[in-house]
C-alpha cells in the first residue's frame, strides 16, 4: 500500500467515524395509532434532537430515533467510494504483483 492509498484509508476511516458519531435523525410522532415520520437533520450521538410537537391529545407521543436505513446507506457508499479510491490509487509495481 503506497502514500496516496494510506492517506484515502485514514481520511475515509476519520469520515466513517464522524457519519457514525452524526448520524441522521428521524421524528416519528404516534396519534393513536397513525404514525408519522419525518426527518430531523444530523445531530450529535451525545445530544439527540428534542421534538418540538404540539401535542393536541393525551393519545399523541413523539420521539426521536436513529435513521438506521439511511445511516447504513450513507456508511456503504462511503465505504464502496473509499475503496474504489484505494484501488485506483495503486502504483504499476502493485498491479503486476496481482496479476
Amino acid at each position: 500500500m503506497n502514500s496516496k492509498q494510506k492517506t484515502v484509508r485514514i481520511i475515509g476511516m476519520l469520515v466513517v467515524v464522524l457519519a457514525a458519531l452524526f448520524p441522521p435523525w428521524r421524528l416519528i410522532v404516534d396519534e393513536g395509532g397513525a404514525q408519522q415520520v419525518s426527518s430531523l437533520g444530523f445531530h450529535p450521538l451525545w445530544n439527540p434532537p428534542t421534538p418540538e410537537v404540539a401535542v393536541e391529545s393525551e393519545q399523541t407521543a413523539a420521539n426521536s430515533r436513529i435513521n438506521l436505513l439511511q445511516l447504513g446507506v450513507e456508511l456503504g457508499i462511503l465505504l464502496v467510494v473509499v475503496n474504489g479510491a484505494v484501488y485506483l490509487l495503486k502504483d504499476k509495481e502493485q498491479a503486476l504483483a496481482e496479476d
